[in-house]
């Protein structure tokens, strides 16, 4: 892992810290400021038409004991957020496709 890399996933040590003095063993973070904080991708304020037709914003799901952290996006965010964040994986879900057919709302469940 690179030094930048490093000093990027410092937010999310701390956060993996005061999670495990809490007790938890994973969290689930939802909120824009807390998963970009830890993630060290700038989350895009939900606006618009967008925001609307999306069925969830990006997650970030944080082992707390262990180095793992892994940001859940939809998929219009995908590349965005592989390119920036700082977590060791990316998982994308489908949301509204005017030119595909698709379940944005199974996609965020699934």
């Amino acid at each position: 892992m690179s030094d930048g890399l490093i000093r990027r996933r410092e937010e999310l040590g701390r956060a993996r810290a005061a999670l495990a003095a809490a007790g938890c063993d994973y969290a689930l973070l939802s909120s824009l400021a807390n998963v970009t904080y830890a993630s060290q991708w700038e989350v895009p304020v939900p606006l618009g038409a967008g925001a609307e037709l999306a069925w969830g914003g990006p997650l970030l799901l944080v082992a707390a004991r262990d180095e793992a952290a892994w940001l859940i996006v939809p998929n219009g965010s995908e590349s965005a957020a592989r390119a920036e964040a700082a977590v060791d994986g990316i998982i994308g879900f489908e949301t509204f496709d005017s030119f595909t057919a698709t379940d944005a709302r199974q996609s965020y469940l699934d």
